[in-house]
């Protein structure tokens, strides 16, 4: 059943890849083997995956894209370092997409994650997380 898991993006499945990706913050946490994330961030014309890092200029709008699959009557949330910035609920086909624009001057990073509702009969454990990725860090490695 596999509940919950780290799911690693490397290479090849050989352990020092695993460990590679480990390091270097590739990885996600699920409830189960049925949820999938992708999670990207893109602008001037550079795209940067969990973990790492995108370089834009602090002027530069930067657009985070989260997919999630197999999570019916979720939350789809991001967050930078002040907090929750902007949520979506995902529909109960468990598949959406979800965007958001903002800036390196305000975001210094953002990450994803996605959550049961407040309370049902289906989740009694209140805000459940289901999916929760590690960040993926905007501007200039040295930027404020």
């Amino acid at each position: 059943m596999a509940l919950p898991h780290t799911v690693v993006q490397a290479d090849r499945l050989g352990r020092a890849e695993l460990l590679a990706g480990l390091k270097a913050g590739r990885s996600w946490l699920a409830e189960s083997k049925e949820v999938q994330l992708d999670f990207t961030a893109s602008g001037a014309g550079q795209k940067a995956t969990i973990g790492g890092r995108l370089p834009a200029g602090t002027g530069t709008p930067v657009t985070v894209r989260a997919e999630v699959r197999g999570a019916p009557g979720t939350t789809v949330t991001f967050l930078d370092q002040l907090g929750p910035e902007h949520s979506e609920p995902v529909p109960a086909s468990g598949a959406v997409t979800v965007t958001w624009t903002t800036y390196p001057r305000y975001s210094r990073w953002v990450r994803v994650e996605v959550r049961h509702p407040p309370t049902t009969p289906a989740t009694p454990t209140p805000n459940a997380m289901v999916a929760m990725s590690n960040p993926i860090f905007l501007g200039a490695p040295n930027a404020g």
